[in-house]
């Protein structure tokens, strides 16, 4: 072990004493990405030693990385990569700070290497690719299979929601007072609302105005108050709420297919883990795929040239294919994707995002200069409701209708 260690940091002081070119990365949610970055930036130097790669302190969340580039800007203190939602690349286009990366894409990538159009349009304006998908996941329900199966008797999940508020009913009876359920309705970027709402057949924006206040909307808006109403979610802190799953109690927990790298990892042999599909997605129903990209901030051209290598390893074949071996995001490069079908085989817990993926349509982006403000008013708005202070009766249909006015104020 001590023979092997030594070996590693020799290495990484030769790789450093050898770079010329040091690029500044900065990524959010270290407690899902550290160990996949590390490893990356590790293969990449080895691959690349006048190339040093180095990481500013992690972004909390996307709302945070584009709010901290945006300041950046201004300050002339970028970084030269950073890591995007897939729904924030839009403002870094819209002010001019993201490099096209059209420039280094070669024909040869395009048609051998994974870069073909899913990989191109999701961050496309004017013509131009302003970022590549790095990591892409989607909805998906945990659950605790030990408690589910002492309040039912089952040790599988209903495929409805209101079968599901009954079974966190049930366990939320059981000896011990765990909690039957928690939807992460605040997750970055108002996700999981918009999943609700797309999942009924629902557009969020239609013409540059507010879509989500017609029937889908009343639905989707009905099922968080139920959620409180006839689950009794607790009104928790989504860090709390993913640190008392871990802890075995919660049952079960609606949220990104990203965490189930780190809630493996928490959960150990505490209990069964267990995952399934996002319940009722009518036909037409489609769910927003999440995830970030990666984005080209550099303004010096030796640090494009480093930076578009980095970037070509990480989203590329190779890079790509570490993805799901250290979290529970899914590669979107294709080829990437098609070389991990064993790993998927073994592993039920990580297959249900892959058969979510017919599913995927476009996380909407807020256009213009109150994008992320819109964002919070949402949050701020749908917060009403989960609390329980307007869950009950023609309450949650109010909170939409003034949501959807406030939003449509800010469109403007």
């Amino acid at each position: 072990m001590t023979r092997k260690f030594i070996t590693f940091a020799a290495v990484a002081l030769s790789t450093s004493a050898m770079a010329d070119t040091t690029i500044v990365v900065q990524y959010p949610y270290g407690e899902l990405f550290d160990g996949l970055q590390k490893q990356l930036a590790q293969d990449f130097e080895q691959a690349h030693p006048d190339i040093k790669v180095e990481f500013r302190s992690n972004y909390e969340n996307y709302e945070d990385a584009t709010q901290k580039v945006m300041r950046e800007a201004i300050t002339n203190q970028l970084p030269d990569v950073s890591f995007q939602g897939l729904n924030r690349v839009l403002p870094l286009y819209e002010r001019n700070i993201a490099i096209p990366l059209d420039q280094f894409i070669t024909e040869e990538d395009k048609t051998q290497n994974g870069y073909d159009d899913s990989m191109m349009s999701p961050s496309r304006f004017d013509g131009q690719t302003y970022g590549l998908p790095f990591a892409v996941s989607m909805p998906i329900v945990y659950f605790n299979a030990d408690l589910v199966k002492q309040a039912t008797g089952e040790s599988s999940l209903p495929n409805s929601w209101e079968d599901i508020y009954s079974v966190a009913a049930k366990i939320n009876e059981l000896e011990g007072n765990p909690k039957g359920m928690y939807y992460d309705w605040n997750i970055t970027g108002n996700w999981l609302w918009l999943s609700l709402v797309m999942s009924q057949g629902g557009d969020i924006l239609r013409d540059g105005k507010v879509a989500f206040d017609g029937e889908e909307g009343q639905w989707a808006i009905s099922q968080l108050a139920q959620m409180h109403t006839k689950a009794d979610m607790p009104d928790y802190q989504r860090r709390s709420a993913e640190r008392s799953f871990g802890a075995g109690n919660i049952g079960i927990y609606v949220t990104s297919t990203s965490n189930l790298g780190m809630f493996e990892r928490s959960i150990g042999d505490k209990f069964e883990l267990k995952t399934v599909q996002f319940p009722e997605v009518r036909d037409g129903g489609t769910l927003p795929v999440g995830g970030n990209a990666v984005v080209m901030l550099a303004k010096d051209k030796k640090k494009q040239e480093a930076a578009w290598k980095y970037i070509k390893y990480i989203t590329g074949p190779e890079g790509n294919q570490q993805i799901p071996h250290f979290t529970g995001y899914m590669p979107p490069n294709q080829v990437a994707a098609q070389s991990l079908d064993a790993f998927y085989q073994e592993r039920p817990n990580h297959r249900t995002a892959v058969a979510s993926l017919p599913l995927m349509d476009t996380w909407v982006s807020f256009p213009g200069a109150n994008g992320l403000k819109i964002t919070d008013v949402i949050s701020d708005e749908l917060h009403t409701v989960v609390s329980g202070e307007r869950a009950k009766g023609d309450e949650p249909k109010a909170v939409l209708v003034e949501m959807s006015d406030k939003v449509n104020q800010l469109l403007n």
